[in-house]
């Protein structure tokens, strides 16, 4: 019924317009996350369990209308610290596709589902729709790329311990060693304390 097509951990998700009938398609899923790795920014290192996506897909005229959500608990990294950090996901999104040249739809007093507001548009090609395209943005805007503790639950003393493998302060990482996202950045330090 649609074609899901996994390519190195990532997905493309098109639905003909012949599957959503007159009442409306419901497609549901669980991704594990190595499928929407390559959409998150790159502080984001995993999920505890799979990513669900839903959409509701409704035909008007020569366009569809699509309400979709996805979420999940995303596992990552403090960009100040490097403590480990969790992410309730819960994003929804409404948008629309129209043939190419098309992007005048009409939704009479409102979106379908009763939405209200701005909707974004995207192509339909050859007759299908492609589901990734409206899920990169809506994560890319949803999801932050630099994720951070709480206001003041980082230690001052952080940065040096993480490039130097000192002691952080009291209560946090209690390991030794340079941070492996760090070594490069070690390295370079050493390289300019010899010159």
């Amino acid at each position: 019924m649609v074609a899901e097509r996994a390519r190195r951990g990532a997905f493309e998700w098109i639905v003909p317009l012949d599957h959503i009938k007159e009442s409306g398609l419901d497609l549901s899923t669980s991704l594990p996350f190595d499928a929407i790795q390559g959409i998150l920014p790159d502080a984001w290192t995993g999920a505890q369990g799979p990513v669900a996506f839903s959409v509701r897909l409704e035909r008007h005229g020569d366009g569809v209308f699509a309400a979709a959500r996805v979420h999940g608990r995303l596992l990552g990294s403090c960009g100040r610290c490097g403590a480990d950090l969790e992410m309730d996901l819960d994003e929804r999104y409404s948008v629309a596709y129209a043939p190419d040249e098309e992007h005048d739809l009409r939704f009479g007093d409102g979106l379908p589902g009763g939405g209200k507001g701005r909707i974004e548009w995207y192509p339909l090609r050859e007759d299908a729709l492609d589901l990734e395209e409206p899920l990169r943005d809506a994560l890319g805007l949803g999801v932050t790329d630099y994720p951070r503790c709480a206001e003041g639950a980082c230690d001052p003393d952080v940065a040096r311990y993480l490039v130097s493998g000192d002691e952080g302060g009291e209560g946090h990482r209690e390991k030794k060693g340079v941070d492996p996202r760090l070594a490069k950045l070690a390295e370079w330090k050493d390289k300019l304390s010899k010159s």
